[in-house]
Protein backbone atom coordinates (compact mmCIF):
# COMPACT_ATOMS: atom_id res chain seq x y z
CA UNK A 1 0.00 0.00 0.00
CA UNK A 2 2.84 2.16 0.74
CA UNK A 3 4.48 1.21 -2.66
CA UNK A 4 1.58 2.41 -4.33
CA UNK A 5 1.14 5.71 -2.35
CA UNK A 6 5.14 6.25 -3.25
CA UNK A 7 5.08 5.55 -6.99
CA UNK A 8 1.10 7.71 -7.14
CA UNK A 9 3.17 10.64 -5.32
CA UNK A 10 6.19 10.65 -7.50
CA UNK A 11 3.87 10.64 -10.59
CA UNK A 12 2.24 13.67 -8.97
CA UNK A 13 5.35 15.42 -8.55
CA UNK A 14 6.56 14.87 -12.24
CA UNK A 15 3.60 16.17 -13.90
CA UNK A 16 3.92 18.95 -11.47
CA UNK A 17 7.18 19.73 -12.45
CA UNK A 18 6.74 19.31 -16.18
CA UNK A 19 4.32 21.92 -16.03
CA UNK A 20 6.71 24.15 -13.90
CA UNK A 21 8.88 24.60 -16.98
CA UNK A 22 6.62 24.12 -19.31
CA UNK A 23 5.41 28.39 -20.55
CA UNK A 24 1.45 28.89 -21.08
CA UNK A 25 1.16 30.36 -24.76
CA UNK A 26 0.10 33.96 -24.60
CA UNK A 27 -3.09 34.88 -25.97
CA UNK A 28 -2.85 36.67 -29.45
CA UNK A 29 -3.77 40.20 -29.61
CA UNK A 30 -2.73 40.88 -33.20
CA UNK A 31 0.05 40.72 -35.59
CA UNK A 32 2.22 41.93 -32.27
CA UNK A 33 1.84 41.03 -28.70
CA UNK A 34 3.69 42.40 -26.70
CA UNK A 35 3.39 41.15 -23.05
CA UNK A 36 5.43 44.01 -20.95
CA UNK A 37 5.18 47.00 -23.56
CA UNK A 38 8.44 46.78 -24.88
CA UNK A 39 7.81 48.11 -28.54
CA UNK A 40 6.00 51.90 -28.29
CA UNK A 41 3.00 52.41 -30.02
CA UNK A 42 4.36 54.31 -32.83
CA UNK A 43 6.73 51.28 -32.85
CA UNK A 44 4.02 48.57 -33.40
CA UNK A 45 2.79 50.85 -36.40
CA UNK A 46 5.55 51.27 -38.49
CA UNK A 47 6.64 47.19 -38.22
CA UNK A 48 3.13 46.63 -38.78
CA UNK A 49 3.11 48.71 -41.92
CA UNK A 50 6.38 46.75 -42.88
CA UNK A 51 5.03 43.60 -42.06
CA UNK A 52 1.42 44.53 -44.19
CA UNK A 53 3.86 45.57 -47.06
CA UNK A 54 5.68 42.37 -46.91
CA UNK A 55 2.78 39.87 -47.32
CA UNK A 56 1.33 42.21 -49.91
CA UNK A 57 4.49 41.96 -52.37
CA UNK A 58 6.14 38.32 -50.85
CA UNK A 59 2.92 36.65 -49.98
CA UNK A 60 4.40 35.69 -46.45
CA UNK A 61 3.51 36.68 -42.49
CA UNK A 62 5.18 37.66 -40.19
CA UNK A 63 4.28 37.93 -36.09
CA UNK A 64 5.96 39.54 -32.97
CA UNK A 65 5.55 37.74 -29.56
CA UNK A 66 7.33 39.58 -26.55
CA UNK A 67 7.57 37.92 -23.34
CA UNK A 68 9.20 39.49 -20.25
CA UNK A 69 10.40 35.61 -19.24
CA UNK A 70 10.51 32.29 -20.86
CA UNK A 71 10.02 30.63 -17.35
CA UNK A 72 13.01 28.42 -18.12
CA UNK A 73 11.64 26.57 -20.88
CA UNK A 74 13.94 26.39 -23.77
CA UNK A 75 13.13 29.56 -26.57
CA UNK A 76 12.80 26.88 -29.15
CA UNK A 77 10.25 24.78 -27.78
CA UNK A 78 8.43 27.75 -26.56
CA UNK A 79 8.31 29.10 -30.18
CA UNK A 80 7.27 25.82 -31.91
CA UNK A 81 4.66 26.15 -29.35
CA UNK A 82 3.62 29.31 -30.23
CA UNK A 83 3.74 28.89 -33.76
CA UNK A 84 1.82 25.80 -33.78
CA UNK A 85 -1.15 27.08 -30.99
CA UNK A 86 -1.80 29.95 -32.95
CA UNK A 87 -1.80 28.00 -35.70
CA UNK A 88 0.44 30.26 -38.27
CA UNK A 89 0.35 29.39 -41.58
CA UNK A 90 3.03 27.45 -43.31
CA UNK A 91 3.95 30.72 -44.93
CA UNK A 92 4.18 32.28 -41.49
CA UNK A 93 7.80 34.05 -39.57
CA UNK A 94 7.36 33.92 -36.13
CA UNK A 95 9.79 36.14 -34.00
CA UNK A 96 9.95 35.94 -30.37
CA UNK A 97 12.09 37.86 -27.88
CA UNK A 98 12.49 37.49 -24.09
CA UNK A 99 13.42 40.55 -22.28
CA UNK A 100 14.78 38.68 -19.65
CA UNK A 101 16.39 36.32 -20.41
CA UNK A 102 17.75 38.81 -23.46
CA UNK A 103 17.08 35.84 -26.33
CA UNK A 104 15.92 36.13 -29.68
CA UNK A 105 14.09 32.89 -32.02
CA UNK A 106 13.10 33.39 -35.30
CA UNK A 107 10.59 30.38 -36.28
CA UNK A 108 9.60 29.43 -39.87
CA UNK A 109 7.04 28.11 -40.79
CA UNK A 110 7.22 24.58 -42.81
CA UNK A 111 6.92 25.94 -46.80
CA UNK A 112 9.58 29.30 -46.11
CA UNK A 113 12.59 26.79 -45.19
CA UNK A 114 13.53 26.33 -48.69
CA UNK A 115 14.11 30.24 -48.86
CA UNK A 116 15.08 30.69 -45.39
CA UNK A 117 17.15 28.37 -43.65
CA UNK A 118 18.16 28.43 -40.12
CA UNK A 119 22.27 29.33 -41.26
CA UNK A 120 20.03 32.19 -43.19
CA UNK A 121 18.37 33.09 -39.49
CA UNK A 122 21.29 32.82 -37.66
CA UNK A 123 23.46 35.24 -40.09
CA UNK A 124 20.34 37.81 -39.48
CA UNK A 125 20.09 37.37 -35.50
CA UNK A 126 23.81 37.86 -35.43
CA UNK A 127 24.24 40.41 -37.36
CA UNK A 128 21.60 42.27 -37.59
CA UNK A 129 19.22 41.80 -34.41
CA UNK A 130 21.32 41.31 -31.88
CA UNK A 131 24.15 44.44 -32.37
CA UNK A 132 20.57 47.10 -32.25
CA UNK A 133 18.99 44.73 -29.47
CA UNK A 134 22.22 45.52 -27.00
CA UNK A 135 21.94 48.96 -27.87
CA UNK A 136 18.21 48.85 -26.31
CA UNK A 137 16.90 49.56 -29.73
CA UNK A 138 14.43 46.51 -29.79
CA UNK A 139 11.91 48.22 -32.38
CA UNK A 140 15.06 48.62 -34.88
CA UNK A 141 16.25 45.28 -34.42
CA UNK A 142 13.00 43.86 -35.52
CA UNK A 143 12.27 46.23 -38.07
CA UNK A 144 15.69 45.25 -39.99
CA UNK A 145 15.03 42.00 -38.86
CA UNK A 146 12.06 41.86 -40.94
CA UNK A 147 13.71 43.98 -43.77
CA UNK A 148 16.95 41.36 -43.96
CA UNK A 149 14.64 38.59 -43.95
CA UNK A 150 12.64 39.67 -47.17
CA UNK A 151 15.95 40.01 -48.56
CA UNK A 152 16.70 36.65 -47.93
CA UNK A 153 13.90 35.32 -49.48
CA UNK A 154 13.45 37.42 -52.43
CA UNK A 155 16.70 36.37 -53.09
CA UNK A 156 15.62 32.64 -54.11
CA UNK A 157 12.83 33.91 -56.22
CA UNK A 158 14.89 34.99 -59.17
CA UNK A 159 13.47 31.21 -60.81
CA UNK A 160 9.91 31.52 -59.93
CA UNK A 161 10.31 35.22 -62.30
CA UNK A 162 12.42 33.47 -64.73
CA UNK A 163 9.95 30.79 -65.01
CA UNK A 164 6.83 33.10 -64.71
CA UNK A 165 8.28 35.61 -67.84
CA UNK A 166 9.76 33.00 -69.94
CA UNK A 167 7.49 30.34 -69.76
CA UNK A 168 6.08 30.41 -73.01
CA UNK A 169 9.40 30.05 -74.49
CA UNK A 170 10.60 27.95 -72.32
CA UNK A 171 7.53 25.55 -73.20
CA UNK A 172 7.97 25.86 -77.29
CA UNK A 173 11.42 24.88 -76.81
CA UNK A 174 11.23 22.28 -74.99
CA UNK A 175 8.51 20.83 -77.20
CA UNK A 176 10.45 21.87 -80.71
CA UNK A 177 13.51 19.60 -79.09
CA UNK A 178 11.49 16.48 -78.11
CA UNK A 179 9.93 16.74 -81.43
CA UNK A 180 13.50 16.60 -82.84
CA UNK A 181 14.33 13.62 -80.41
CA UNK A 182 11.54 11.79 -80.87
CA UNK A 183 12.14 12.22 -85.08
CA UNK A 184 15.48 11.01 -85.07
CA UNK A 185 14.88 8.39 -82.77
CA UNK A 186 11.41 7.34 -84.40
CA UNK A 187 9.54 7.84 -80.97
CA UNK A 188 10.69 4.67 -79.31
CA UNK A 189 11.04 4.21 -76.04
CA UNK A 190 10.15 7.78 -74.32
CA UNK A 191 12.66 10.54 -73.94
CA UNK A 192 14.15 10.27 -70.50
CA UNK A 193 13.49 8.64 -67.03
CA UNK A 194 15.13 9.38 -63.61
CA UNK A 195 13.76 7.46 -61.28
CA UNK A 196 15.81 8.93 -58.73
CA UNK A 197 14.50 12.29 -59.26
CA UNK A 198 11.43 11.80 -58.36
CA UNK A 199 9.44 14.09 -61.39
CA UNK A 200 8.90 18.01 -61.45
CA UNK A 201 11.29 20.57 -61.92
CA UNK A 202 11.92 21.75 -58.56
CA UNK A 203 11.42 19.51 -55.29
CA UNK A 204 11.20 21.75 -51.82
CA UNK A 205 11.62 19.35 -48.96
CA UNK A 206 10.43 21.65 -46.47
CA UNK A 207 6.97 21.55 -47.61
CA UNK A 208 5.96 18.36 -48.20
CA UNK A 209 2.75 17.01 -47.15
CA UNK A 210 3.93 14.13 -44.88
CA UNK A 211 4.66 13.06 -41.34
CA UNK A 212 5.06 15.30 -38.15
CA UNK A 213 2.21 17.79 -36.66
CA UNK A 214 4.40 20.75 -36.41
CA UNK A 215 3.54 23.59 -38.62
CA UNK A 216 7.10 24.93 -38.15
CA UNK A 217 9.67 23.95 -40.15
CA UNK A 218 12.94 25.56 -38.17
CA UNK A 219 15.10 28.21 -37.41
CA UNK A 220 17.56 29.81 -35.04
CA UNK A 221 17.95 31.50 -31.89
CA UNK A 222 20.65 33.80 -29.99
CA UNK A 223 20.90 35.75 -27.29
CA UNK A 224 22.23 39.31 -26.18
Amino acid sequence: METKFSISLIFICLIFSFNAISRNVPLQTGVITDEVFLLSEFDKTLINNSITDLFNKQQFDVYVLVVNSLENEAIDAFSQKVFNTWKLSFKSVLFVVSKTDREVRIEVGRDLTGKLSNSSCSNIIQNTIIPLFKEDNYAGGISDGILAINDEISSHGWLKSIWINYSYYIGFFGIFILGMVFSIKGGGGGFYNNSSSGGGFYNHSGSGGGGGSSRSGGGASGKW
